[in-house]
């Protein structure tokens, strides 16, 4: 959240604008391009978590295998 601050608030610009405007299917495609771009970055995160995760538990074990050796 921290790196994309700038994008987020020209995005809920975006729609707060298009809101105020009156214009349904701008605030909608507004909407529609900001949660795209949230449900990336959340995927993003959560892969990266889960890649993380995963080579620790390599890690481990490949230290358990080495100390059995």
């Amino acid at each position: 959240c921290t790196e994309d601050a700038t994008q987020r608030g020209d995005e809920h610009t975006a729609i707060l604008d298009a809101l105020r405007a009156r214009d349904s299917a701008a605030a909608r495609a507004a909407m529609r391009e900001h949660f795209k771009r949230l449900l990336e970055v959340m995927l993003d995160v959560t892969e990266a978590q889960a890649l993380n995760e995963i080579r620790k538990r390599s890690s481990e074990t490949r230290q358990k295998f080495l100390r059995k050796i």
